[in-house]
This record gives C-alpha cells, structure tokens and sequence, in this order.
C-alpha cells in the first residue's frame, strides 16, 4: 500500500439485528530513513594530534540504534564514537591522526548502518597541518644603564604546537647576563631580564636568544642592547635647540639620590640630555654661559616675562632678559656670565618640561590691548603667549602683540618702578583670541583683577664683594613665565628681598 492517510468503514452484522458500522482513519507512514552529517566539516589537525566533531543524525521513521564507523579511512587517520550505536540525533566523533602522517588534505567517510536500512555515508576533511611556532620580543631594543637590568617579553606563537619550547641565553657577553621567567614554557608568554654590571663597557651589544622544542627547528633572536653611563641615556630627556641657552654643565637627581652629571648628546642644532627617573620625582640643574657687553649700572631690579609652550623649562627669551639684567649691574667691558638653574618636580613634571624645550613652530596672530593704571614713572611689562610689550604710562595706552602663537595662552603683566620690584601683577588665563582681536578686559593696573607679588627675604654668606643677580620664576599653565629679577652686590653677606 502507498504511504498516506486512508478513511475505512467497520460494519458488524448479527441475525435478527441491523447491520452496525463504524469508521477509523488509517494512516500507512512510508519506509523509515536517515542522513548523516558532520559538523564542523572541516579538521585542520598537527601530526601526532586529535580533534572532535559532532555526527547529527536526521532521523525519519526510525527510532532504532545506528551504528557509526570509519569507511576506508586514510592511513593513520582513526575515529571513535561516543555513543558508537546511538539512539539518539548525535553521536560525538573524536578523530585521531597518527604522527606518521604526511601533510596534506584527506577526505574521510562515515558509515551508519540500521537494522532494516541501507546503509547510510558522509564525508568530512582532515587537514594535516605542519606543527610549527615562532617567538618574538618586544620591545624590540633596550638601553640599560651601567649597574641596572631591564626587561622584554619573549611571545611564542603557535601553529597547532602545544610542546614546550626551551629559552637560552646564548655567547653572553662579558658583564650582561639574563634570565628566563619561565625557561621552559607550554604557553605562549616568558619575561626576559637583562642585568647590566657596573663595569660593563659602553656600547651595543646585539644578543642571541635561542628557542627550542622536541622536534622543531630552533629559532633565534637577535635582541640589541645598548650600555649606557649612568644619566646617558634613559626615560626623560632635556633639549636645547639654540646653541647661547645650551648648558656647559646638566646634572639631574633621581628622587632624593645623589646628583650625577648627564653627558650630551648633539644631532645637528639639537642637544639633548637623556637620564632615568624612577623615583617618582626629582630635580635637574644645569649652568648656562653668556659673553655680554657690560654697561654701567642704571638699575637694581628688572622684572621680565616670556612665554613657554605647556611645560618647556628653558626660556630662550628668559635667557636674553636675564642677561640683559646682569648688564644692569656690570662694569664695562666684555664678561662671560653664567646662569644656574635648578627645576624640582614629579617624573611627569620634568619629562614635559625637557621634551618641550625647543621652541614649537606654530603659526601665529596679533591682539590688541588696553593699559591703564600705569602713570610716570611707572612702566608695564607685558606679555602674551609670550609676545612682549611695554608701556611707560604716557601716550596711546592701547599696545598690539605681534606673534601670538596660535591656540590657548595666557596674559601676564608687571607694573613697576626704575629701580625697584613689581609692585603689582595682572593675569589673564586661557585666552584663545582671534587673530585681530583684543584681550577681553582692559589691563588694569589699579583695578580688582591686579594683586601684589608676594615677597621673600635671601641670605646669602660668604659673598666677598661679589655681584649677583636672583631670578624668580611663575609659569602658568599653559606657559605664561614671569620673571623676577633682583641684582645687588655684597660685602661679606648678601640679603635681598
């Protein structure tokens, strides 16, 4: 009978009694199937190796076990089934291949057979891949001081490898050594750390590392590291772009430690001084020279201003104003003047700052302004972005600053006397004007927004007669510089306030 649903009619008859029917539905179900199918369809599997994959089982009309297995399966390619006779809708196929087995791309069959049924295939690929790994390191050059270690990481990659690969230090050099963290390794990651003597000889040294694994191809490494004196070379570093504010002696403290002096480097009009800070904060100190024209004496204290880019510690125009000042206070006649300059603050503070020494190139813009609160003989010393001007309280009060960088800046101005200190200050922060236009309030000497500098009284012994100048410095924060001069001679003690 074909499959499909039939209607039949019952009928009972008995003597004596009407006949009796009654109906049912038949329903003939067509011969019980199913197909075969794996997932995923594809292997890719090292010699020696095993992997899994899921046999579905599509079932139609058939609730009865089927039992799975390899049909002529590639040479050293096996499987087992977990169920091996199921009764269910999958069985899970764990595929073995043995290390034997060349490289290459193999097609394998599975076989279902049921009670009753024919027998049923699929098939599914196995992909024999070559084992292989490879080891990297990072960074990938290291300077390291005399007396000091640093450290890189060793990265195993893997191609369907899972053995331990073996790290070594190989034709160390004299006064580097280095180890392993770990030696051997089943994952993919080692810390290397390369300890520097105290005697090691200055220069790059180009290390081998060798990596190795049970029947594997080493692999080596050459890993360059450079042997620094101490303050050579390191995390932060000072440039001077302008060979007058160049120093002719830079020295940094880590921390609290002793002072030690920094070697330059110089590659064409830059120089820079490279160090390591690792305590969080320190100090640098450097003396520049100048040879100047010595005038004679007109005054005992200048105040000037210059502008920094966001962090910068050398002031060019800083440089020019004090020697200016030194001027103020000299006999005549041609000197070398030097300048000492000692900077405190955080690891980050002093990096910024020495980063951004050299004078950025940016373009630029001029604003107007409006003084006031200045009368004879009285002068203010303005300044924006670092563009200097100066009023003398007669006159068009209104000043124009030429060469404005570009960007956020700040104002800063000093309202002074010949001869004598600041008396007040006006500042204006985070100012990004446009070009050709003014500063949003008039610079008002005598007004709220002007304060008066605080002040400090220095000894200083064992002048002898000597001539000195003292500079104060307020940066703001996007680099606005005051600075305070004061010049005086001593006898055998010098106080200045």
């Amino acid at each position: 009978m074909a499959a499909g649903t039939y209607m039949a009619t019952v009928r009972g008859t008995a003597a004596g009694i009407g006949d009796a029917t009654t109906t049912y539905t038949l329903t003939v179900a067509g011969a019980g199937s199913y197909s075969l199918a794996v997932l995923p369809s594809t292997l890719s599997l090292a010699p020696g190796a095993n992997g899994t994959a899921t046999v579905n089982l599509d079932r139609t009309n058939v609730s009865g076990a089927v039992t799975l297995s390899l049909d002529g399966p590639p040479a050293g390619i096996t499987a087992s089934f977990l169920p091996a006779s199921s009764t269910t809708n999958a069985s899970t196929m764990t595929v073995s291949v043995d290390a034997a087995v060349a490289p290459g791309s193999y097609a394998v069959t599975v076989r279902g057979a049921a009670t009753g049924l024919a027998d049923r295939t699929t098939q599914f690929m196995v992909n024999v891949a070559v084992p292989a790994y490879n080891v990297s390191i990072a960074p990938t050059a290291l300077t390291i001081q005399q007396g000091n270690a640093g450290t890189a990481t060793i990265t195993v990659g893997r191609n369907h490898f899972a053995g331990a690969v073996s790290l070594l230090f190989e034709n160390q050099p004299p006064g580097i050594a280095g180890t392993f963290a770990p030696g051997t390794t089943t994952g993919t990651a080692s810390t290397f750390t390369i300890n520097v003597a105290a005697n090691t000889p200055v220069g790059t040294y180009n290390l081998a590392l060798r990596a190795t694994a049970a029947g594997m191809i080493d692999r080596v490494l050459f890993f360059p590291v450079t042997v620094t004196t101490p303050g050579s070379g390191g995390n932060a570093e000072w440039q001077f772009c302008s060979a007058g504010a160049t120093p002719v002696f830079f020295a940094y403290q880590d921390g609290t430690n002793n002072w030690q002096r920094v070697t330059p480097s110089t590659v064409g009009t830059v120089t820079r001084f490279a160090f390591n800070l690792t305590a969080g904060r320190g100090g640098v100190a450097y003396i520049t020279a100048s040879t100047t024209l010595r005038i004679a004496a007109d005054a005992s204290d200048l105040s000037s201003h210059s502008r920094v880019t966001r962090g910068r510690a050398l002031f060019e125009r800083r440089a020019q104003q004090r020697n200016h000042a030194r001027r103020s206070f000299a006999r005549a006649g041609l000197a070398t003047s030097y300048s000492t300059e000692v900077v405190h603050g955080t690891s980050a503070e002093l990096t910024t700052i020495g980063a951004d020494n050299c004078r950025d190139t940016q373009g630029t813009k001029t604003i107007r302004a409006t003084v006031a609160g200045v009368t004879q003989p009285q002068y203010a010393a303005l300044s924006l972005g670092g563009a200097s001007e100066s009023y003398f309280g007669t006159g068009n009060p209104t000043v124009t600053f030429r060469g404005v960088p570009n960007g956020t800046v700040d104002f800063a101005g000093t309202r002074s006397e010949l001869r004598e200190s600041p008396d007040k200050v006006v500042l204006m922060r985070n100012l990004n004007i446009p070009d050709g236009g003014s500063l949003p309030s008039v610079i008002d000497f005598a007004g709220a927004n002007a304060f008066a500098p605080a002040s400090a009284r220095v000894t200083f012994t064992g002048a002898l007669g000597e001539e000195f100048a003292m500079f104060t410095d307020l940066t703001t924060a996007n680099g606005e510089s005051l600075t305070f001069a004061t010049n005086f001679t001593g006898g055998s003690n010098a106080v200045c306030s």
